[in-house]
């Protein structure tokens, strides 16, 4: 039995999200202040640790703001997605055996060994626009 040696990959113990809508009416409409988080506690890539591929607990901001006309044909909006800049790592690979340093690692593909970590999106800012008709 090695379970308590071993982790399920990529499942952290806890996840946690929430989010709000302030809506303020103005007499030409709507304005709307989106606010959303999202946290992740710390998980592994593999069933054994690879520290430079696990990633630790970390939380995502997003925020919106949103202009709508009082008679809803259009809307305006600027978006910030991970608004921190927060970098995580999302997926990885692993053929390296040992701490990766050279001399002291044993490649397990090839001459070369490669450890490839995959990071989640950046800082997104962005303007979205519709209309209706």
């Amino acid at each position: 039995d090695i379970s308590d040696q071993r982790k399920i990959q990529n499942t952290p113990d806890f996840t946690a999200s929430g989010g709000f809508d302030f809506a303020v009416p103005m007499t030409s409409g709507m304005v709307d202040l989106l606010g959303s988080f999202s946290y992740r506690s710390a998980s592994q890539q593999f069933e054994n640790p690879i520290p430079l591929l696990d990633q630790g607990g970390y939380t995502l901001f997003n925020a919106s703001l949103v202009y709508t006309d009082a008679e809803e044909r259009f809307s305006v909006g600027v978006h910030v997605k991970n608004m921190f800049d927060k970098r995580y790592v999302v997926s990885g690979y692993n053929y390296i055996v040992g701490d990766g340093t050279p001399p002291a690692y044993t490649s397990t593909l090839g001459l070369d060994g490669v450890r490839t970590a995959y990071y989640g999106d950046p800082r997104r800012v962005f303007l979205t626009g519709e209309i209706r008709f």
